[in-house]
């Protein structure tokens, strides 16, 4: 038996103790916390999976027993009645609503001070940002524009590193769809300063192999959002499912992410909009994507533009947008749509 089967076996003893007491107290909680910091380095990167399947608790649970068993290494916490107390000192649960006023005014006093240095956290990643965003000479002064030709060749004339976001919808249906993703991840691993987010569309059917092409290339994946269809349902006789949502892959490029906003991974389509292209997506939702991932005046790129509603989710909300498609149909779309949002310049 290895180290880390003991652990568990002790944990598992100590927590089944608990279950058939009904209560736990701080000494308990505390010995827990000191097992699980002991197996900790042990597990690595799989402690989160190992807590899940062996320990019976959550990993948010496990997270308040290891902070505990921190706390009490300098800290006496016999004169606590039970573990909300003991939770409470350690800094682990809030504490109770202040009794009087001066109370009051030191708790709206540090409230002030942690939104001024939440402020300031997010100014300085704007500034970065900013800083690694250069002048992109294709854009040459102008908020928008819109390409005809093949993404990957276009996409030469942008500055390495230049570019904080992309956003866009690969034709994935069609038998040549490795060639888009491949394309799209050279793209995205030049033209993407480090921290920069790649967002795309992607079928349910691929999404395993997509994943890889785009991981393989050098990107990190961060996490998989899902686009509401809006009401309708896309049905996979063969595999008897009812599709409702359509998969959307965030990677990054690089290992530091420059986070603005919370993400929100589910993308609420409130109706489908297919007028413009065949498989053109909601203007709200694009809208969105576009808030959650970029930051006003920053620059937008869509390889694949079709219907151009990137680009108009982008400049109806102050970013700069540029669109590549090889459909002169779409590019002439695409602009129009955006003249008659926001105007030429």
């Amino acid at each position: 038996m290895t180290r880390l089967d003991r652990l568990c076996a002790r944990i598992t003893k100590l927590h089944g103790k608990i279950l058939l007491r009904g209560k736990l107290d701080v000494k308990d909680a505390v010995r827990i916390g000191r097992l699980l910091n002991a197996a900790k380095p042990l597990c690595g990167r799989t402690f989160k999976a190992w807590i899940y399947q062996h320990c019976g608790f959550s990993y948010m649970q496990a997270c308040r027993y290891r902070r505990l068993a921190v706390f009490a290494k300098g800290n006496n916490l016999l004169p606590f009645e039970n573990l909300y107390q003991a939770y409470q000192a350690a800094g682990i649960l809030p504490k109770p609503a202040p009794n009087s006023e001066h109370e009051r005014q030191l708790l709206s006093t540090a409230e002030e001070i942690r939104r001024e240095k939440a402020i300031a956290r997010n100014q300085k990643i704007l500034a970065e940002r900013a800083a690694f965003a250069k002048q992109v000479s294709i854009l040459n002064g102008s908020t928008w524009k819109v390409f005809r030709g093949d993404m990957e060749k276009k996409a030469l004339e942008i500055e390495s590193a230049s570019i904080p976001t992309i956003i866009t919808d690969p034709d994935y249906l069609k038998d040549n769809y490795e060639q888009s993703y491949q394309k799209l991840a050279r793209i995205a691993n030049r033209v993407l300063f480090d921290g920069g987010n790649l967002i795309t569309f992607a079928a349910h059917a691929h999404l395993p192999h997509i994943t890889n092409i785009l991981a393989d290339s050098g990107l990190t994946y961060i996490w998989l959002l899902a686009y509401t269809m809006g009401g309708a349902q896309a049905r996979q006789w063969d595999k008897k499912i009812i599709n409702e949502f359509i998969p959307v892959l965030w990677f990054t490029k690089g290992k530091k992410r420059k986070p603005i906003n919370y993400i929100t991974d589910v993308i609420h389509s409130p109706s489908k909009e297919k007028s413009f292209h065949a498989w053109s997506k909601n203007i709200a939702a694009c809208e969105q994507l576009v808030t959650q991932f970029s930051a006003p005046g920053e620059i937008i790129l869509d390889p694949c533009c079709g219907g151009g509603t990137i680009g108009v989710a982008a400049r109806k909300l102050g970013r700069r947008f540029i669109g590549i498609d090889r459909d002169p149909q779409a590019v002439r779309i695409t602009a129009r749509r955006i003249k008659e949002t926001v105007g030429v310049a």
